[in-house]
């Protein structure tokens, strides 16, 4: 299973759906992925640890389906590496970048 795509993320999945928010490396913006339902119901007739291997199951397929999506949220500053937020990311004409690495090119004498 891949890693989050962002430093920090959020999982408010219940018995019943899964959802996640991804939250920008800088600022903390959030993206909220749509909640998937899972296959399970109430009364369903299987064991509990089949209900739970189930709900794993779904919930890592959820989780890979969420961070996937995330990437198309967020920009990957090229210089950290870091996911960010369009408010927090740059578009230069040599080269795009987030608002740190802009702070810290500018403090380096460059323009």
């Amino acid at each position: 299973m891949l890693g989050p795509i962002t430093r920090r993320i959020s999982d408010h999945s219940t018995e019943k759906d899964f959802c996640f928010t991804f939250y920008c490396d800088i600022c903390g913006n959030t993206w909220e992925s749509v909640p998937l339902k899972g296959s399970l119901e109430a009364g369903h007739s299987c064991s509990a640890e089949a209900k739970t291997l189930i709900w794993q199951s779904e919930h890592d397929a959820a989780y890979e389906r969420a961070n996937r999506e995330a990437v198309k949220h967020f920009n990957r500053c090229p210089v950290c590496k870091r996911f960010v937020c369009d408010d927090c990311f740059l578009i230069l004409p040599d080269q795009d970048i987030c608002i740190e690495c802009a702070k810290k090119r500018k403090g380096d004498g460059c323009k």
